[in-house]
């Protein structure tokens, strides 16, 4: 696979864990960062090995104990090293965006067709009669879609049905089914904002739908060897203070690494490392409440975009404020063929 010029290698984004008590607001619209694009649009994050850039002198604590790293997992990961969902989708919540190219000399705008639909994501909503120009946050909807189409293919693989009337889990048009995430998760596509407890709550919706599974919300990061042994599909919710929050979906682990499918339409990985306990005051009441602060650093390579996306336009680790995060799964399925 391909590498990639990253302009800054060694970024970390600064996560927190406790319970989330507000909605998530902008997916993260307003930040950006630079790679080269990759050609191939299957969003598989295979050649992900690289050197940790993380700070030698940090005092911060790995997630995971490295000792069970070559353990062959058989109630998992058959696999070393590399556990992902394999047939999880990468897309993009900003499918039917536009962006400015230069033709002739003249600046044209061409609408991004990302995640390969008959209809573009943002067509797809106004066709439903709401009246939007741009996607105002659909993290939430689009990491839930992605991990619901892992979900149903998973499902299929092990020889059982799907549910009948369900696109959620039966369409294979990716508006149709980040569209359906919308609505499994209490969404208002006008507003695009999501919580922990609706993706908690969408999973649990998923669980009734296929007649297996459970899902449940933690507010610290899972760890790689839990991951390995149980395999479950993941959402992350990031909340931070200043840049608003997003959602991604955890594609899996490759040795101690996390592999995160961005809904901007972009995979990466990432260690983990814990931070301080921080103490903070919530308006209106005043409520003061703690948590534990995360470290994700992205290991510098290894990233991949989908095809048709700017350079600068896939969002990309650069959360760089204190935040929190919570882990949201869903468990139950038969191990991954």
């Amino acid at each position: 696979m391909s590498k990639f010029n990253v302009i800054r290698n060694n970024l970390v984004l600064l996560l927190i864990g406790s319970t989330l008590i507000i909605s998530f607001q902008n997916c993260g619209e307003n930040l950006s960062f630079t790679v080269k694009p990759l050609e191939d649009s299957s969003g598989s994050a295979r050649d992900t090995l690289a050197n940790d850039p993380t700070d030698s002198n940090s005092s911060s604590e790995e997630i995971e104990d490295s000792g069970n790293q070559n353990t062959t997992i058989t109630s998992g990961c058959q696999s070393d090293t590399l556990c992902v969902h394999s047939k999880m989708p990468l897309w993009s919540q900003n499918d039917g965006g536009t962006v400015g190219v230069l033709a002739d000399g003249k600046v044209i705008t061409k609408v991004l067709n990302l995640n390969n639909s008959s209809v573009t994501l943002l067509q797809y909503v106004k066709n439903k009669g709401y009246n939007i120009t741009k996607d105002p946050g659909w993290c939430g909807a689009t990491s839930f879609g992605m991990i619901s189409k892992s979900i149903s293919r998973e499902l299929e693989d092990q020889g059982l049905a799907l549910p009948n009337n369900y696109p959620l889990l039966t369409s294979n048009d990716a508006s149709e089914v980040i569209y359906e995430s919308m609505n499994a998760l209490g969404m208002n596509p006008i507003l695009g904002v999501t919580a922990p407890s609706a993706i908690q709550s969408g999973f649990n919706k998923i669980a009734q739908a296929a007649q297996l599974g459970s899902a449940s919300l933690e507010e610290k990061m899972i760890s790689v060897n839990e991951f390995r042994i149980k395999k479950p599909h993941v959402a992350l919710a990031i909340g931070s203070k200043f840049a608003g929050g997003h959602i991604v979906a955890l594609n899996g682990t490759d040795g101690q690494y996390y592999v995160i499918f961005d809904p901007w339409g972009s995979s990466y990985s990432v260690t983990a490392k814990t931070g301080n306990i921080i103490s903070e005051t919530l308006p209106p009441d005043n409520k003061v409440i703690s948590y534990t602060e995360y470290f994700l650093t992205y290991i510098g390579s290894g990233m991949q975009v989908l095809k048709g996306l700017e350079a600068n336009k896939g969002f990309i680790p650069t959360y760089g404020t204190t935040g929190r995060l919570t882990t949201i799964r869903y468990d139950g399925l038969l191990n991954e063929k």
